[in-house]
């Protein structure tokens, strides 16, 4: 079923995919957002970088310090090293995306179908995120709002 809404195409136009052509302008869209992809990858990057160093500083002090701090300290670093971990797989999936769209405005078929799944798997890892995100925003709204009223 799926197969017939993507092949279906508006009265007057044409029904065949694979005449699709992808104009010059359409190039030059897809190639300028491939700079402003690399340009968020970096920055993705670098992130992960100061995450990753943030979390080392974190779990050195927290050893050295008392029981209390030093337990807080070792959490938060181990919470900055799941933060790094979660970005490893989208900042991948984002130079591959650069690199295949590159290439696929060269003319080469196959990266542009590798393109279009990288896109996806991007795509769908935002999605996923998001819905954990906001899965876990409510328990933790409850659980802040419960310890302000017990504070109060």
């Amino acid at each position: 079923m799926e197969e017939n809404l993507v092949n279906e195409a508006p009265v007057g136009a044409k029904s065949r995919l694979d005449e699709l052509k992808v104009t010059e302008q359409m190039r030059d869209n897809l190639l300028r957002s491939m700079n402003w992809m690399m340009f968020f990858a970096v920055i993705g990057c670098a992130g992960m970088v100061l995450l990753l160093i943030l979390a080392l500083v974190m779990l050195a002090a927290g050893a050295f310090v008392d029981m209390a701090d030093g337990g807080i300290m070792l959490g938060v670093g181990l919470f900055y090293i799941v933060m790094v971990a979660v970005y490893v797989y989208p900042l991948k999936k984002s130079f591959a995306l650069i690199k295949n769209t590159r290439e696929a405005m060269n003319g080469i078929q196959d990266k542009f179908e590798q393109t279009t799944d990288d896109l996806f798997s991007i795509m769908k890892y935002c999605g996923i995120m998001t819905i954990i995100m906001l899965v876990l925003y409510i328990p933790f709204m409850i659980f802040v709002l419960l310890m302000g009223s017990a504070l109060s």
